[in-house]
């Protein structure tokens, strides 16, 4: 599949709730290791940093005018905050070392955390005010 067909899916998927995203969690991400692969051929800093920035962006996207709950997180959700913190770490870790595979499996998991944390918090929203 070439990169533009990827982007289209990936477009697609990203556009579903935050719920649906992460019921396809494993195919969207199957998408975007083929996307960063067709992107970084071999390791580039530049061109991983650069990966990592259009990565937040679209977090960023994703959550605009949502309150993901990382701070509730800290207080009522340890092992959530604890994936949290883990995946921050080997995002760093794997970039250092410039290591393509830990980096993608890095920034899989943390926007798997991310999102179950969303979930969890609005779930959590949803009992208090019911």
């Amino acid at each position: 599949m070439n990169l533009k067909a990827i982007e289209d899916r990936l477009k697609r998927a990203y556009s579903l709730p935050v719920k649906e995203q992460r019921k396809f969690h494993d195919q969207i991400w199957a998408l975007e290791e083929e996307r960063f692969n067709l992107l970084l051929p071999e390791w580039d800093d530049e061109a991983a940093y650069q990966y990592l920035r259009s990565f937040v962006d679209r977090l960023t996207e994703i959550f605009k005018g949502k309150t993901v709950g990382l701070l509730w997180a800290v207080e009522n959700a340890k092992e959530l905050d604890k994936r949290h913190q883990d995946s921050l770490k080997n995002i760093d870790e794997a970039f250092k070392k410039q290591n393509k595979k830990a980096f993608i499996e890095a920034l899989k998991e943390y926007e798997a955390t991310l999102k179950d944390i969303y979930l969890a918090y609005k779930e959590n929203q949803k009992v208090k005010e019911g």
